[in-house]
């Protein structure tokens, strides 16, 4: 297959989206924190947070920028792309356990875990705009594009119906019909991503394509386990405070 390259403005394009989408994660959890209780403070935890999310882009960047997220590339049989989404989020499930970062988590409004899912539709144009190049086949980019504007538009929708105080009923749906779509829609393309992708074609495989999947991935997975979070928890109260047998 014959090499296609990033432009450069298109390259530079995508680098500031993920960059962004981190300070939106950061921004989420120190801001959100404060708002859902009451309190101000906590600078050396936000921190901490920001010097985390920090480092850890920086050691993405420096792994895909060296095509170490290459689709053929394996370490211990296992692809070097799984690893690279299923640490993050294996990491940030169990610092859930960490009382402390817990109530920070359950303290942010449900509504700016969802609503910060709406930047997908920036990556699912950029993939739809790289398929028309040729640089990516139907089945990668067709699913991760529409897929990513359709989990953007469903968590905005279940955002704005939470804002708006609608029947509780009609937001637990849209948050699991959001659920559902965004967590699908991952597990579609990062199928196809292993599948599909030539790991001969380096725009497919090298900087900075991979630091969609090497950062993004994992920050907009661990939002989609704090909604689940939070609507279990919602369903829990819920349930509590019907009478029994009404």
């Amino acid at each position: 297959m014959e090499a296609v390259f990033f432009p450069q403005h298109l390259a530079g394009l995508l680098v500031l989206f993920t960059v962004l989408t981190g300070a939106a994660y950061w921004a989420i959890l120190a801001i959100g924190t404060n708002r859902g209780t009451g309190k101000a403070g906590g600078a050396a935890s936000k921190t901490k947070l920001a010097l985390l999310l920090a480092g850890w882009y920086g050691l993405v960047y420096v792994v895909v920028s060296n095509g170490l997220l290459e689709p053929n590339l394996t370490t211990f049989g296992v692809p070097n792309i799984m690893i690279a989404i299923v640490l993050p989020v294996v990491f940030g499930v169990a610092v859930l356990f960490r009382p402390g970062f817990s109530r920070n988590v359950d303290a942010v409004p449900v509504a700016w875990f969802a609503g910060f899912h709406s930047l997908r539709v920036l990556f699912g144009i950029f993939f739809l705009a790289i398929y028309e190049m040729g640089a990516l086949p139907a089945a990668v980019a067709l699913d991760g594009g529409y897929g990513d504007i359709a989990a953007g538009v469903l968590g905005a929708l279940a955002a704005f119906l939470i804002v708006l105080e609608a029947r509780p009923a009609v937001t637990r749906t849209a948050l699991a019909v959001f659920s559902v779509v965004g967590l699908l829609d991952f597990a579609i393309v990062i199928y196809f991503a292993l599948t599909v992708l030539d790991p001969n074609a380096p725009f497919a495989a090298f900087y900075p394509f991979m630091l969609v999947p090497g950062f993004v991935v994992p920050l907009f997975m661990l939002t989609h386990v704090y909604v689940l979070r939070a609507m279990v928890r919602d369903l829990r109260a819920h349930r509590r405070s019907s009478p029994v047998g009404g």
